[in-house]
């Protein structure tokens, strides 16, 4: 069996489902594509009901890592203490990569690291068209 990027995109996303949707205040750089422009990163944060807290992050830009911070209002989390983040990533070297009987890993689901919790801010590096999944609590 090969599953397909998107398979990967609705294992990342699952943890919104039956969640609260939670205030969340980012502000990416733009990506321009010809004379149109759009925020290179959007995101979504929710709780679950163990008080878990899911942020997804997407980097739309095509050729250029996006350095994020964002503010999740309401998490609660202390500044001395800090919460965990653990994070997922799904990412290609080219827009046009698939997973195929032959090589069902080629676009796969890696651990992300690049994410840190400080001075009430959650700060990523997101790669070139990624989305990234961090668990936070």
């Amino acid at each position: 069996m090969a599953l397909t990027p998107t398979d990967h995109v609705f294992d990342l996303y699952r943890g919104h489902q039956d969640a609260t949707s939670m205030p969340l205040d980012v502000r990416p750089d733009r990506y321009a594509i010809g004379d149109e422009s759009i925020p290179a990163v959007s995101a979504s944060a929710s709780r679950d009901s163990s008080g878990g807290v899911l942020l997804t992050m997407r980097n739309l830009d095509l050729n250029r890592s996006q350095e994020v911070a964002a503010e999740v209002r309401g998490a609660g989390w202390s500044d001395a203490a800090g919460p965990r983040v653990a994070g997922r990533i799904l990412t290609a070297d080219i827009m046009q990569a698939y997973n195929t009987f032959d090589d069902p890993h080629a676009v796969d689901i890696a651990p992300f690291d690049d994410a840190r919790y400080a001075g009430g801010m959650l700060r990523a590096s997101l790669p070139a068209m990624s989305i990234v999944a961090m668990q936070i609590g």
